[in-house]
């Protein structure tokens, strides 16, 4: 199988992209397993893919989604696993819709908008499943307002850059969105993109509401409390038991 990159696509995609155009294998997208750092204070989720054909390669992504800027400003992509990594040597570039009300966010809509690609040729591939989900980088953030700060629940909303129906490409004007290519024998292919999306819904008109409003139940939230709360019970224990030992052993 050609491991072609991804960065000799961006043209084709620009300016003729019926060249590539051809039914590809179907590749499903998303935010995972999200954890935060108390020793670097970042928020990270785990990108995944799965593919509905097993072993197929992702040879470049268009990663571009949406999150509130109110909440959380990005740091970098980490974490690159086999031979991907960034196809730009500048830093990436975080764009503003300045309309966070269609996805329910309490502030502006930022988007990020960069090339990920096979970067290492001589790195072994990493052939996708299609029954476990596979972990390719990470996206790591800074949370912005102190209020979510040592809090038991915290779900931000990462929304991936494809309508509910994904012929209907992005949300944005004129744009192609989201874009994952697998390779081929010989080229790269376009791939059947799906996502499943991150602490969001979509509504009837491809958004309007976000999930932590109305489906609670499906919310990916973690604690960022110092100490979870659920712990606390054992250290107030703990701290009595030590006192009672410590008084027994003082003379009367």
């Amino acid at each position: 199988m050609a491991r072609i990159l991804f960065a000799s696509l961006l043209p084709l995609l620009a300016g003729t992209p019926q060249l590539l155009a051809q039914a590809g294998p179907g590749v499903t997208m998303r935010f995972a397993n999200p954890e935060y750092d108390f020793s670097t204070e970042t928020y990270c989720v785990d990108v995944e893919f799965i593919s509905a054909t097993d072993g197929v390669e992702v040879s470049g992504i268009n990663a571009r989604f949406f999150f509130d800027d109110n909440l959380l400003e990005f740091v970098e992509f980490s974490d690159f696993q086999g031979g991907y990594g960034r196809a730009n040597v500048s830093p990436v570039v975080v764009d503003n819709t300045g309309d966070g009300g269609f996805f329910a966010f309490q502030g502006d809509a930022l988007f990020i908008n960069e090339a990920i690609e096979i970067v290492n040729e001589g790195a072994s591939p990493i052939l996708l499943s299609d029954t476990e989900w596979t972990m390719l980088f990470r996206a790591c953030f800074v949370i912005k307002d102190e209020e979510f700060l040592e809090i038991d629940e915290f779900c931000p909303s990462l929304v991936w850059d494809m309508q509910s129906n994904p012929d209907d490409k992005s949300f944005l004007a004129g744009s192609e969105g989201l874009v994952i290519t697998v390779a081929g024998e010989n080229e790269c292919i376009l791939a059947s993109e799906e996502v499943e999306q991150f602490n969001w819904a979509y509504g009837d008109t491809d958004g309007i509401f976000g999930a932590p409003e109305t489906d609670p139940d499906q919310l990916d939230c973690i604690s960022t409390r110092s100490i979870p709360l659920g712990n606390i019970s054992l250290f107030i224990t703990l701290f009595l038991v030590t006192l009672f030992v410590v008084l027994r052993k003082r003379p009367i």
